[in-house]
């Protein structure tokens, strides 16, 4: 829960990873991962692109009153070192 009725869930589906805003019972936000690392909300019309390439979601964390933080880490070969971690502090507007 970020505030009052307003609740942030991550998932991870067949289509990929992302996460939603659920406030006061309506999807707000609704991002789900694209092609080549960006993410498309399917609840409005925005698109988030961090420029590093396909990316996987690893957390979704409440920092404050409908503040939240992701973190992302670039996907990599198995046999790769994988040492970035992107982290991506966001508002929720409140309907």
């Amino acid at each position: 829960m970020i505030a009052d009725n307003v609740y942030l869930i991550q998932f991870t589906c067949e289509r990929g990873n992302g996460w939603l805003i659920l406030d006061k019972g309506h999807v707000s936000e609704c991002y789900l991962s694209g092609e080549n690392g960006v993410y498309v909300n399917l609840a409005g019309t925005d698109t988030m692109d961090l420029g590093f390439g396909d990316l996987v979601l690893n957390g979704a964390s409440a920092t404050s009153d409908l503040g939240y933080c992701l973190t992302f880490y670039p996907r990599t070969a198995a046999n790769q070192k994988n040492d970035k971690l992107i982290a991506v502090n966001r508002i929720c507007k409140p309907k």
